[in-house]
């Protein structure tokens, strides 16, 4: 299946690619609870994603997509793809993953708005903690954002 959706991704490079559904695969181990993880499987749906330069839109809501037996085997095989000329035209474009009520999927909703996923991470570099002064210029700016 990957081989003939490069193949056609290629044939028509110049246009901007929205690939959406269940792909019955995961790309890492910890999409997959109580069910069969095939590290290869999962190697081969990376690359084909790498290779293809496409870009998985975020999704916010359920982390798992499909659950079975009553909520024992949970999969993560949902996700859209899209090509980096679709994301330039519609840079905000989340996913958010519903409560599922009738069916082992989760309804999902694509749409063109931004999901705040908290501030983003700081990286400390133990230099900075050994330079003479650091704890200065710390308690200062920390003073300046709690009085503003």
């Amino acid at each position: 299946m990957w081989a003939s959706l490069e193949i056609f991704l290629g044939e028509h490079d110049d246009a901007a690619w929205i690939l959406g559904g269940d792909f019955n695969e995961v790309r890492h181990q910890s999409e997959r609870q109580n069910c069969e993880f095939v590290e290869r499987r999962a190697k081969w749906f990376n690359e084909f994603i790498n290779k293809n330069q496409l870009i998985e839109v975020p999704m916010g809501g359920k982390w798992f997509t499909r659950i079975r037996d009553n909520g024992i085997n949970l999969s993560k095989l949902d996700r859209f793809l899209i090509s980096e000329s679709f994301n330039l035209m519609w840079e905000e474009l989340s996913v958010l993953a519903l409560e599922r009520k009738l069916f082992d999927h989760c309804p999902k909703v694509l749409r063109d708005w931004a999901i705040d996923f908290g501030s983003k991470p700081t990286k400390v570099f133990n230099e900075w903690l050994e330079t003479e002064g650091e704890d200065k210029v710390v308690n200062d700016a920390w003073s300046q954002t709690v009085s503003n």
